[in-house]
C-alpha cells in the first residue's frame, strides 16, 4: 500500500466508518436529544421559573459540550484496547493519517455539528414552551441572550471564541488519551490533565517566587511592580510590549490541537496489538 496520504483512500474510510456505525450515531443522538431535554426541563425551566434568562441555557451549551464530548473522543480509538478489534483495525488498509483524520471528523466535526443541532432544537421547544405560558401567566418573563446586539460584542465574540477554541483542545487530548489507554481512558486523561496542570501552576509560582524581588509579580506576558503594597492602583508594568503579547496568545490559542494530533500520529505509527 503506498504510504502517501491518499483523500481517496480517506474519503472510503470515512464512508466505511459511517456505514459500520451509523446505528449506533443515531441511537446516541436520540439519547442525547432526551438528556439535554431533560437537563432544559431540570435546570433550566424548573430552576428559573418566572424569570427565564436565555443566557443560562449558554451554560448548559458549553458545559455539555465539553463533559459529553470529552467523554465521546475519549473512545475514538476503543478498538485498540481489544486484541480482536486492533488486530482488524490496524489491517484497514489506510495509513495512521487517514486514520486519524477519520476520528477526528468523526469525534469532533460531525459531534459538535450534531450536539449544537440538538441543543438548539431542545432550546427552540422550550423557548415555544415559555411563550405558551407567558401568553397565559403575565408574572413569567423572558430575557434574550443571543440577539444581534450581543453577538456584535467584541468582549461576547472573544469569549465565545476562546470557549470553542478550549473545546477543541480538550477534544484533542482526550483523543490522544484514547490512543495512550486500553481502558478507562477517559477517567486516566482526567488524571493526567490535572496532575500537568497542577504541576504547572506549582512549578511556575516556585520558579517566579525565586527569581522575582518582593512586590514584583508576573501576569502571563508582563512584570508588575507594585510600588505601594495592598494598592493596586499605582504599579509599573514590564513587558516585551503588544507584538509578543498577541504572538503567545495566538500560541496558547492555537498550539493544543496541532500537538496532541502530531502525538497522536506517532504515537498511532508505534502501536501494537
Amino acid at each position: 500500500m503506498n504510504n502517501a496520504f491518499s483523500f481517496q483512500r480517506l474519503s472510503l474510510l470515512i464512508r466505511k466508518q459511517w456505514a459500520e456505525n451509523s446505528r449506533f450515531y443515531g441511537l446516541a443522538s436520540l439519547a442525547l436529544f432526551g438528556v439535554m431535554a431533560m437537563v432544559f426541563i431540570f435546570f433550566w425551566l424548573m430552576m428559573d421559573f418566572p424569570n427565564y434568562h436565555e443566557d443560562q441555557t449558554a451554560i448548559i451549551y458549553f458545559v455539555g459540550l465539553f463533559l459529553v464530548g470529552s467523554i465521546f473522543s475519549s473512545t475514538a480509538f476503543n478498538a485498540l484496547g481489544e486484541k480482536e478489534k486492533g488486530q482488524y483495525w490496524m489491517s484497514i488498509p489506510a495509513t495512521h493519517a487517514e486514520k486519524l483524520v477519520t476520528a477526528i471528523l468523526f469525534s469532533m466535526v460531525l459531534f459538535f455539528v450534531i450536539y449544537t443541532a440538538v441543543f438548539f432544537l431542545v432550546k427552540m421547544l422550550a423557548v415555544q414552551y415559555i411563550k405558551m405560558q407567558m401568553a397565559s401567566d403575565p408574572k413569567i418573563s423572558f430575557t434574550r441572550f443571543l440577539n444581534k446586539e450581543t453577538l456584535s460584542d467584541n468582549n461576547t465574540k472573544a469569549v465565545l471564541g476562546y470557549l470553542l477554541l478550549g473545546f477543541l483542545a480538550i477534544q484533542s487530548i482526550f483523543l490522544l488519551g484514547s490512543i495512550y489507554f486500553k481502558k478507562y481512558a477517559f477517567i486516566k486523561t482526567v488524571i493526567i490533565v490535572i496532575a500537568f496542570f497542577a504541576l504547572y501552576i506549582v512549578a511556575v509560582a516556585k520558579l517566579f517566587k525565586g527569581f522575582l524581588p518582593e512586590n514584583y509579580y508576573w501576569e502571563g506576558y508582563r512584570v508588575v511592580f507594585n510600588n505601594i503594597p495592598n494598592d493596586n492602583t499605582i504599579y509599573h508594568q514590564y513587558s516585551f510590549g503588544e507584538v509578543f503579547k498577541e504572538v503567545l496568545l495566538a500560541i496558547v490559542k492555537w498550539i493544543w490541537a496541532p500537538v496532541c494530533w502530531v502525538m497522536a500520529w506517532f504515537r498511532l505509527r508505534e502501536k501494537e496489538i
